[in-house]
C-alpha cells in the first residue's frame, strides 16, 4: 500500500526484504529475525516522476511509513561512513524530502552547516540556501533560527556534516561539549538531530546493551564497496540493482537493520544545468563555536526550564544579550570618540600622522576615519590651544637641530 503523499511525489513505498538479521529486544537480548520473501509489489516507484527515488527495504512488522516514524522531533540520527561514500549526498536528500513533506512527515525547516549554491541560466553562481533551509557556521546561529521560528508551528531538523572535523570524543570543553549538550537536550528543544562523521569517530553507537548517554536513536552506515554491498544481499533481493554509494543501512535501537536507497533529488541531481547544488568537491561544511556567545550560561539556564517554556527562555535570553551588547557598544563609542579627540589635538599642535600612530598605537587611517565620524577636522591648528608648543625639527644645513616656537 502506498500513501497519498508518497504516490503523489513519485517516491517509493516501504518494502520487505528477505534474509535474516540480528535484532535486539527491549531487554537487550540479541536474536535472529526470520523475514518473509520479498513481494513483487514490495517496492513501488513512479518512474514518470522527476523527483528522484527513495526506497526502503524493511524488516517484517515495520510500518509502511518508516520515514516519518524515523524523522520526527526529539530523535538523534548518526551516520558513519568513510570519506567520499555519499554522507553529504544522503544528508542533502533527506533535507529535501523533509522540506517537501515526504510521507506526510510534517512542516519542516532545516538548519545545516552544509554549503549550498545556486546556478542560474547565465551560469552565475551565488552562495545561499534553498527555501526552508538555514545555513549556519556556528551553534549560535541555530539558537537564533529557533527563536525566529518559535510560534510558527514549524518542526526543526539540524544536519551537521563532517562532525569528526569539529568533535573530539575525548574533549569535555568547547564545541565538543556543546554538541553533547545539544544531543542530551534534543527532546526538550524539540529538534531532530542528524550528525554525520567518518568511521571510528564519535561515541554515538546505539547498542542498547551499553549505557552510553549519547547513544543515537538511529545508526546509519554505508557499505564500503559495491562488492561488499552485493554480498550482503540475498538471492532475489530487490536491492541488487542499487549502487553502493546510493545505499545505506539504518538500525533503530530496538530493531534490525533496514536497507535504504537514496539516489537523487532536485538538490543532488548532477545532470541538471540550473538550480540548487551542494559542494561535492571541496569542504562542504564548516562549524565553530562563537566566543561572543556564552553557551555555558545558556545551557545552565536551560536546565531549569520545562519543555513548554523553551521558546520563552530562548527569546528572553537573546533579548538580554542584545541589551547588554547595546550598552557595551555605547561604552565603546564613548571611548572611540575620546580617542579620536585626543588624536586631533595631537594633530592640531603639529605632530605628523606617523608620530600620532606611533604614540597611540592605532593605525593613522583608523584615527582619521574616527575623527571624521565625530565631526573633527584632521589638520594642524583645528583645535585652538591655550599654550604655545615648541616644535622640534631635524635637518639644518649644518647638521644641527633647528628649533622654532
Amino acid at each position: 500500500m502506498v500513501s497519498n503523499s508518497v504516490s503523489s511525489m513519485g517516491i517509493a513505498s516501504t518494502g520487505v526484504r528477505a534474509g535474516s538479521r540480528i535484532a535486539y529486544t527491549p531487554d537487550g537480548t540479541a536474536k535472529k529475525t526470520n523475514q518473509p520473501e520479498v513481494r513483487e509489489d514490495a517496492i513501488v516507484v513512479n518512474k514518470n516522476a522527476d523527483y528522484g527515488n527513495f526506497k526502503l527495504h524493511c524488516d517484517h512488522g515495520v510500518d509502511e511509513h518508516l520515514f516519518r516514524t524515523m524523522m520526527k522531533p526529539g530523535t538523534f540520527h548518526c551516520l558513519r561512513a568513510d570519506r567520499e561514500h555519499g554522507k553529504t549526498h544522503l544528508c542533502v536528500n533527506l533535507m529535501h524530502m523533509l522540506t517537501n513533506g515526504f510521507d506526510g512527515c510534517g512542516d519542516w525547516e532545516c538548519v545545516t552547516n552544509i554549503f549550498f549554491y545556486h546556478k542560474d541560466e547565465d551560469r552565475k553562481i551565488k552562495v545561499g540556501a534553498p527555501d526552508k533551509v538555514h545555513h549556519i557556521d556556528n551553534l549560535e546561529g541555530l539558537i537564533r533560527v529557533m527563536n525566529d521560528l518559535s510560534g510558527s508551528g514549524k518542526r526543526i531538523a539540524v544536519f551537521l556534516d563532517d562532525l569528526d572535523r569539529y568533535f573530539d570524543e575525548d574533549s569535555r570543553s568547547g564545541l565538543s561539549m556543546y554538541i553533547r549538550k545539544l544531543i542530551l537536550n534534543r527532546r526538550k528543544l524539540r529538534l531532530l538531530l542528524f550528525l554525520s562523521c567518518e568511521e571510528g569517530s564519535g561515541d554515538f553507537e546505539n547498542d542498547i546493551r551499553k549505557s552510553e548517554p549519547y547513544r543515537s536513536d538511529y545508526m546509519w552506515t554505508k557499505p564500503m564497496f559495491d562488492k561488499s554491498w552485493k554480498e550482503s544481499l540475498t538471492e532475489g533481493d530487490g536491492c541488487n540493482s542499487w549502487h553502493y554509494l546510493e545505499a545505506s543501512y539504518v538500525e533503530p535501537k530496538y530493531s534490525a537493520n533496514h536497507d535504504v536507497f537514496s539516489s537523487v533529488t532536485d538538490w543532488t541531481d548532477r545532470k541538471k544545468k540550473t538550480g540548487w547544488f551542494f559542494d561535492r568537491d571541496g569542504d562542504s561544511s564548516v562549524l565553530r563555536c562563537s566566543e561572543a556567545f556564552d553557551f555555558d550560561s545558556f545551557w545552565r539556564g536551560l536546565e531549569n526550564v520545562s519543555s513548554v517554556s523553551v521558546s520563552n527562555y530562548i527569546r528572553n535570553y537573546l533579548a538580554k544579550r542584545a541589551e547588554a551588547k547595546k550598552v557595551e557598544s555605547e561604552g565603546d563609542d564613548d571611548c572611540e570618540k575620546d580617542e579620536a579627540e585626543f588624536a586631533v589635538k595631537l594633530k592640531s599642535i603639529g605632530l605628523t600622522d606617523e608620530a600620532i600612530e606611533y604614540l597611540m598605537d592605532v593605525p593613522k587611517t583608523t584615527l582619521r576615519r574616527h575623527a571624521e565620524k565625530y565631526g573633527f577636522e584632521w589638520r594642524v591648528g583645528f583645535i585652538e590651544m591655550p599654550y604655545r608648543f615648541k616644535r622640534v625639527r631635524k635637518g639644518g644645513d649644518d647638521g644641527t637641530e633647528e628649533t622654532s616656537s
